[in-house]
């Protein structure tokens, strides 16, 4: 896909912060912690999106400067797990991430048409990406962690 699509991505991740916060805001504060498998809470999920969002602007700005490949992620996340996320609102959380990813958004807004043709090949999985993919591959990322928050308050109302 093209260009055309780029106001449909754009709008995907200006909306992210604000999905978590509609699908939790009648959840009551246990849930918020509630673990399923040793899998992620609810803040843990929201939190990590805060984290990664400052990777996020780097690789755009690494796409947009034309370096050959983009920074990698830390693979195993270990970072979300030493923030303590549990220990914070989801207040606090959704306002971090409404910030980084706002910064983002402007980044975006702000690119010029050239920067748009430009490739970077992302580190894990080797292919060449342009502003327009990776911003189908972020907005991807926070529907998969969205996924993954309504699949905890489904398993903690079952538990409850």
């Amino acid at each position: 896909f093209g260009m055309e699509l780029y106001g449909i991505l754009l709008e995907r991740l200006r909306s992210a912060p604000d999905s978590f916060m509609q699908i939790t805001r009648m959840l009551p504060e246990e849930a918020h912690v509630f673990r399923h498998e040793s899998k992620w809470t609810v803040r843990e999920n929201i939190g990590h999106l805060q984290l990664l969002e400052p990777l996020w602007r780097i690789r755009f700005e690494e796409i947009k400067n034309g370096i050959p490949e983009m920074s990698p992620a830390g693979v195993s996340n270990s970072a979300t797990g030493r923030m303590n996320f549990n220990t914070f609102s989801l207040q606090e959380l959704k306002n971090g991430v409404t910030h980084q990813r706002t910064k983002t958004i402007d980044f975006l807004n702000n690119l010029q048409e050239t920067d748009f043709t430009k490739r970077s090949i992302h580190p894990r999985l080797q292919l060449p990406m342009r502003v327009i993919d990776l911003m189908y591959f972020v907005a991807e990322h926070d529907q998969h962690h969205l996924n993954a928050v309504a699949n905890i308050i489904s398993k903690s109302n079952k538990n409850s």
